[in-house]
C-alpha cells in the first residue's frame, strides 16, 4: 500500500481533515473540522471533482462497529 500527497486549494472543503476511516467495504470516509463528512465508495478521492457532504458540521471521530455501522462523532455527540 501507498500513501500519496493530495494538494488541496484554500477553498477546498477537504481542507481541514479531522477523522478518516477505511469501511469494511473499502470505501473512505473523511470527516471535516468544519465541512461535514465526505464518503468515497471506491476508496479514494475523485481526482478534480467535488462531493457533497453527507453530513454537515464539525466531525471529531469515526468509527465502523462490528455490524458495519457507522459511528459518527461531533462536539455535540454521536450521530
Amino acid at each position: 500500500n501507498r500513501y500519496r500527497h493530495h494538494a488541496s486549494s484554500p477553498d477546498s472543503p477537504y481542507r481541514r481533515v479531522s477523522a478518516l476511516l477505511f469501511d469494511a467495504r473499502g470505501g473512505l470516509w473523511v470527516g471535516t473540522a468544519d465541512n461535514g463528512l465526505f464518503h468515497f465508495p471506491d476508496g479514494r478521492p475523485n481526482d478534480g471533482e467535488e462531493s457533497k457532504p453527507v453530513l454537515s458540521g464539525a466531525i471529531t471521530s469515526l468509527l465502523e462497529d462490528s455490524r458495519g455501522r457507522l459511528w459518527v462523532g461531533t462536539p455535540r455527540g454521536l450521530v
